[in-house]
């Protein structure tokens, strides 16, 4: 009696841990949580909007202008759209260094500054200014 109650509890820590194994196959590995020091914690939650303005398509007026747009996320995400390109990637962020990563898209790649002074974030020599609240 004994070596069957060992049993029984041998066998149900086995399955209790091959369900557990189960239930969280296919699950979605969560973003790590963004550690920033202060002067990046100024760009989170943010969209920045480019200085000059660039052709983004044609109206029936002819060339229509816009900003270029920058948004990090409190998640380490970020959305750029350049022209009529909008990407999603991921960034991070150090001493106001950002290096944002993207998987599509003609560029792979940013590395810009956020100026703490001016409150500007300078991207492929464009300074990005943060964009009015809608």
């Amino acid at each position: 009696m004994y070596l069957s109650k060992r049993l029984f509890f041998l066998l149900f820590g086995l399955f209790s841990l091959t369900f557990s194994a189960c239930t969280n196959f296919g699950a979605p590995t969560p973003r790590p949580t963004l550690v920033l020091d202060a002067v990046c914690q100024k760009v989170m939650d943010t969209t920045f909007q480019s200085t000059v303005t660039y052709p983004l398509g044609e109206g029936e007026g002819g060339v229509i202008f816009g900003p270029h747009l920058i948004s990090f996320k409190n998640d380490g995400t970020v959305y750029w759209r350049y022209s009529l390109t909008y990407v999603e990637g991921t960034f991070e962020c150090q001493n106001g260094v950002i290096t944002a990563r993207f998987s599509e898209g003609e560029k792979e790649a940013f590395e810009g500054n956020y100026i703490e002074a001016t409150a500007l974030l300078e991207v492929e020599n464009t300074y990005f200014s943060k964009a009015p609240s809608e």
